[in-house]
């Protein structure tokens, strides 16, 4: 009796044993997921710093770029108005007129004109043509292609009216164009001629 209480003793703390190594390895276990997401944690940190310094520095060297050209801007002002004559500035405003070519190639192709050959009938040929007979046949037929030749050239004439007044037209444009383009640039070095006069004249 006494070795069979003995021997559920001894389970007992083997029992007890193992459950206070599994609790001990959990909390192993715990402790290292927690280390980790401790790392984790500050990595992401870190990296969002970095991010955000890296950012403030692009933005940063942005401004600086602009600065440093509104500077060199203002000096350039500064030694126009100090160093430089006046009057040069006004001749570097002045503007000049480069005349502009008309592009007259989809106007300028004519279409080549109806060819007779295109229209006429085969005149008939072998023993019918000894004979005389068909002739009747053939004469019509060379009347209606008469009529057919006489209207294309009609069309083509028409349409070659069309093409020859359209490049007229364009070309009118372009003059017209060209002398407003050339009326505004001397408007323009006019009034500026009389700024440079007021100016002269303080």
């Amino acid at each position: 009796m006494a070795q069979r209480g003995g021997g559920r003793g001894n389970d007992y703390q083997r029992q007890q044993q193992a459950l206070q190594r599994a609790q001990e390895q959990r909390a192993r276990q715990v402790e290292r997921e927690r280390k980790a997401a401790e790392t984790a944690s500050k990595r992401q940190e870190r990296e969002r710093k970095a991010a955000y310094q890296e950012q403030q520095a692009e933005e940063a060297q942005v401004r600086t770029v602009g600065v440093e050209y509104e500077v060199e801007q203002l000096g350039q002002l500064l030694r126009d108005a100090l160093v430089g004559d006046p009057p040069t500035t006004f001749e570097r405003r002045r503007k000049t007129h480069t005349p502009k070519v008309l592009d007259e190639r989809r106007w300028s192709r004519s279409e080549p004109p109806p060819r007779w050959e295109e229209f006429a009938p085969p005149e008939p040929g072998g023993l019918s043509a000894v004979l005389g007979l068909g002739r009747k046949r053939y004469e019509a037929e060379v009347a209606q292609a008469r009529v057919r030749f006489s209207e294309a050239q009609e069309r083509h004439s028409q349409l070659e009216e069309k093409r020859l007044a359209a490049l007229e037209r364009k070309r009118a444009e372009h003059r017209q164009a060209e002398a407003q383009a050339v009326d505004e640039v001397a408007a323009f070095n006019g009034k500026l001629d009389e700024e440079r006069e007021a100016y002269r004249a303080g």
